[in-house]
C-alpha cells in the first residue's frame, strides 16, 4: 500500500533546530502526532536563533516543494485560493489533506504567494504515515442514523454526512462523521462512528458558544442604550430584515416558545417569515430583537470596512438570528432541558445564531455587542480556517471570536467602565455583576491562564477552549496596550489604543487566511507575526509588538 509522502518540519530556524523546539510543544488531546509545517521567508522571531535570508528563502523553498509534490500525487487537494485585499497581489491556497481521495480530520496546509506565483508562507497540520483501507462498510444512509442516535438528535440543518480518516487514540480510524443536534440539551455535537463496525469513536461539543423599502428604526437595547435598526416595512408593520446591508441578516423572535426554536435548530421544522420581529411603528420595544438587531448590523459593517469581508462565508450568506427563544421566567423549569436559551448563545452553523435570555446574574446574551459579535465571528471561522473546535485549535478558535468581539465594541462604543461602553473585558454587559466572561488585561482574575507554562489540560469544556484562549487573548491585549508580564517580567511595547486596527488585521488575516484547522498556539504565533510582517513590514511596530507579546506568554 502506498504511503504518505515524507514531511519535514520547516520553519526558518535551521531544520534539526526546529525539530526539537517544536517536538517540546506536543499538541494536547491529539494522537497520532501530526506533523507541523511552518515555513516563512523571514526570521521574525525575537530571541530565537534566526537563520540568514538566504537559509531562509532555502527551507521555505523545501517545504513548498513538498507541499506541491504533495498536491501532485492527491495526497493534498487544493479547496479554495483567496485573494488577500489587505496585501496586494497576496494569494492564500488552502489544501485538504487526503488519504486516497477521503479527507484526514484536522489535516490541512495553508500556503500564501504572491501574484507571480512566488510562496511567502507554509502553514499546515499533516498526519504522516496513513496506511488504511478507505471502503466503508457501513453505507452512508445508515451511518447518518446511526450518528443521530448517537448524538440522541439529527443532522443538523444542510449538514452531509461525510467520510474521513479520523487521527484518534494512536491510530487512524476511517469513520463517518456529521454534525448533530441534540434533543436532549439543544448542544450541536460532531459525532464520528467507525465506518466498519458503527461504533461511536469520538465526539465533541461543536456549538459555538459565549459562556428602496428600508426605513431606519430606533429601539432602547437590552444595555440601555439607544441603537438603530435597518427594518423592512411590509404594509402597516416593520420586520427585522437588514436591506440596507447585503445578505438581508434577519432577526427571528421566538416569542419564548422554546419549544419550537427547538425544533428550528434541530432541524425537525423551518424558520418561517412567521418568525421574523416585527414592529408597527419602527420604534422596537422588544430590547433584545432591538440589541441582537442593531449589534449584528454593526458587526457586518466592522468585517467590510476594517477587513473587506462580505458576511460570514464572505460571500453575505444570511444570518439568522434568534431572539427570544425561552422566557426568563420559565429558567427554573425550562432551564435543564434548554441550557443554551437561557445563560449561553451559541452559532449553530449556517449562519444560525440564538441568543440565550438570561439567568440569575445573567442579562440577556443580545446585551452585549461583543456577545454578538463573538458568536457571528464563529461563523467567519467556520467559513475560513474552520479550527477544530476542541483542544489549542478549539481556544484560538474562542480567541479569534473574543478578539473580533471586542475590536467591535472598541469600533463603536465609546470607551469607559459600565454598560454599553468598551472595555478589555468580553461580556461584561450580560453579568449583572459587571466582571465579564474573560478579562484580556488580566486573565487569571476570572482564574484564566495568561502564559503558556499553566495551560490548563483538561478533557472538560472540549479540552479548556473558554479557559485557554485567554492565553491569546492576552497576547491581543499586550500588543494594543503594551506592559509587563506579571509572569515573565517580560516587557511589551503595544502600538497603543489608537493603532489597534494594525494588531486586528493582523489577527483577521492570520486566523482567517494562514491557519489551519488544527493549529497550535506555536502556528498562532508564526502566523500573526508572518500577517504583520505581510502587511506592514520587518522591524515594524505591529510585528515588534506581537513578536514581544507572544514572548511575554511563553509561547515560542
Amino acid at each position: 500500500m502506498k504511503r504518505s509522502a515524507a514531511i519535514t518540519i520547516t520553519t526558518f530556524a535551521a531544520v534539526t533546530a526546529a525539530a526539537v523546539m517544536l517536538s517540546d510543544r506536543t499538541a494536547r488531546g491529539q494522537a497520532p502526532s501530526p506533523t507541523y509545517l511552518i515555513a516563512t521567508s523571514q526570521p521574525t522571531a525575537v530571541g530565537r536563533t534566526s537563520a540568514t535570508p538566504s537559509a531562509s528563502t532555502l527551507q521555505l523553498r523545501n517545504v513548498d516543494e513538498q507541499v506541491t509534490r504533495l498536491a501532485l500525487a492527491g495526497e493534498l487537494r487544493a479547496e479554495a485560493t483567496d485573494v488577500d485585499t489587505r496585501a496586494p497581489g497576496a494569494r492564500h491556497e488552502r489544501f485538504s489533506q487526503r488519504h486516497r481521495g477521503v479527507r484526514v480530520f484536522g489535516g490541512d496546509v495553508v500556503r500564501q504567494r504572491t501574484a507571480s506565483g512566488l510562496t511567502v508562507s507554509v502553514f499546515g497540520v499533516v498526519y504522516p504515515d496513513i496506511d488504511i483501507d478507505t471502503t466503508p462498510v457501513i453505507s452512508e444512509a445508515d451511518a447518518t442514523v446511526l450518528i443521530s442516535r448517537a448524538g440522541t438528535g439529527r443532522p443538523f440543518v444542510e449538514a452531509d454526512t461525510e467520510l474521513w480518516v479520523l487521527p484518534r487514540d494512536g491510530r487512524y480510524t476511517l469513520s463517518w462523521s456529521t454534525r448533530v443536534v441534540s434533543e436532549v440539551d439543544g448542544h450541536v455535537n460532531r459525532v464520528f462512528i467507525d465506518a466498519i463496525t458503527g461504533n461511536e469513536v469520538f465526539r465533541y461539543d461543536d456549538t459555538q458558544t459565549q459562556v428602496a423599502n428600508d426605513t431606519v428604526g430606533r429601539g432602547l437595547g437590552v444595555a440601555g442604550d439607544g441603537v438603530k435598526l435597518s427594518a423592512q416595512r411590509s404594509g402597516d408593520i416593520f420586520r427585522a430584515v437588514d436591506i440596507v446591508l447585503p445578505g438581508l441578516n434577519t432577526t427571528y423572535d421566538l416569542k419564548g416558545n422554546a419549544a419550537r426554536a427547538d425544533d428550528i435548530l434541530d432541524g425537525r421544522t423551518s424558520i418561517a417569515d412567521s418568525d421574523i420581529a416585527q414592529d408597527d411603528d419602527n420604534n422596537w420595544g422588544d430590547s433584545a430583537v432591538a440589541s441582537t438587531h442593531a449589534y449584528a448590523s454593526l458587526t457586518y459593517l466592522y468585517f467590510a470596512d476594517k477587513h473587506n469581508r462580505r458576511g460570514i462565508n464572505n460571500n453575505n450568506l444570511k444570518l439568522r438570528l434568534i431572539a427570544n427563544p425561552a422566557r426568563l421566567q420559565d429558567f427554573a423549569t425550562l432551564g435543564g432541558q434548554y441550557p443554551l436559551f437561557f445563560a449561553n448563545a451559541a452559532y449553530y452553523g449556517n449562519g444560525y445564531i440564538a441568543f440565550g435570555v438570561g439567568s440569575p446574574g445573567n442579562r440577556n446574551f443580545a446585551a452585549g455587542l461583543d456577545v454578538v459579535a463573538h458568536e457571528i465571528t464563529h461563523g467567519v471561522t467556520g467559513f475560513s480556517s474552520g479550527l477544530i473546535y476542541q483542544g489549542q485549535s478549539g481556544a484560538l478558535n474562542e480567541s479569534f471570536s473574543d478578539m473580533m468581539g471586542v475590536a467591535v465594541e472598541w469600533e463603536y462604543q465609546q470607551q469607559g467602565a459600565g454598560l454599553a461602553r468598551a472595555e478589555w473585558l468580553q461580556g461584561e454587559d450580560i453579568r449583572v455583576s459587571g466582571n465579564g466572561l474573560r478579562n484580556f488585561a488580566n486573565p487569571q482574575q476570572l482564574g484564566h491562564p495568561d502564559h503558556w507554562s499553566i495551560f490548563v489540560n483538561t478533557t472538560a469544556d472540549n479540552g479548556g477552549v473558554h479557559t485557554n484562549s485567554s492565553i491569546m487573548n492576552h497576547v491581543f491585549y499586550l500588543a494594543i496596550q503594551g506592559g509587563t508580564h506579571r509572569l515573565s517580567g517580560q516587557r511589551v511595547d503595544g502600538v497603543g489604543l489608537a493603532n489597534r486596527l494594525q494588531i486586528e488585521r493582523a489577527v483577521y488575516r492570520a486566523f482567517t487566511s494562514m491557519l489551519p484547522a488544527g493549529a497550535t498556539f506555536s502556528m498562532a504565533r508564526v502566523a500573526t507575526v508572518q500577517a504583520a510582517l505581510d502587511l506592514y513590514g520587518n522591524g515594524s511596530a505591529p510585528v515588534r509588538a506581537l513578536e514581544q507579546a507572544w514572548n511575554a506568554v511563553g509561547v515560542q
